[in-house]
């Protein structure tokens, strides 16, 4: 499909960074630009039932979920990456303790007046440590479903174990209202 580039920056910039622009597959941090999750938010991560030892390092892959309605006059996957962090020794191990200390279950949650469940935007988290490779699930943009999914038990989202994954350049512009607790000091 066509992909849209705009680049805010005096000419000569502009013109530099606008010769380094390409497609990918994966990025820099190895997240892929498509995954399978986008097309269907309420699937569950693959659950890994080795325990956490050794966080060495974390990757947050920020993207746009695609509910039919979007994919009606589109292929049927296309690039939905908006973003990528990775952190790595301690910071990492240090989020996953978050992830790990946060209440079991989902939320906060408030499907009273909820219009879009999954939301418009998940994160899916690829976690390395000394027992492997683990994937999780995050989902904090709609009004229902929220929680790190590891596809064994979900968690709530807690301020200390959300707040640094929508920092940076995973940072998003909005959110269901049952979330403004947890992320509206975000900076």
């Amino acid at each position: 499909g066509d992909i849209n580039v705009v680049i805010q920056a005096p000419v000569a910039l502009r013109d530099k960074i606008a010769r380094t622009v390409r497609t990918f597959e994966v990025d820099h941090l190895g997240c892929p630009a498509t995954h399978d999750v986008t097309l269907h938010p309420e699937r569950r991560p693959t659950a890994n039932d080795a325990p956490l030892v050794g966080v060495t390092s974390v990757t947050a892959c920020r993207y746009a979920v695609l509910y039919e309605s979007d994919r009606a006059s589109r292929p049927p996957i296309q690039p939905s990456l908006l973003s990528s962090a990775r952190w790595g020794g301690k910071a990492a191990s240090d989020l996953v303790r978050a992830i790990e200390s946060a209440p079991r279950g989902t939320g906060p949650n408030d499907s009273s007046t909820c219009l879009d469940a999954y939301g418009d935007e998940m994160m899916t988290l690829r976690i390395v440590s000394e027992t492997g490779v683990s994937q999780m699930y995050v989902r904090y943009s709609g009004c229902d479903h929220h929680g790190f999914d590891d596809g064994a038990l979900v968690r709530a989202l807690t301020r200390t174990s959300l707040r640094p994954f929508l920092e940076g350049p995973n940072r998003q512009s909005g959110w269901d209202s049952s979330m403004s607790p947890l992320i509206d000091h975000v900076d």
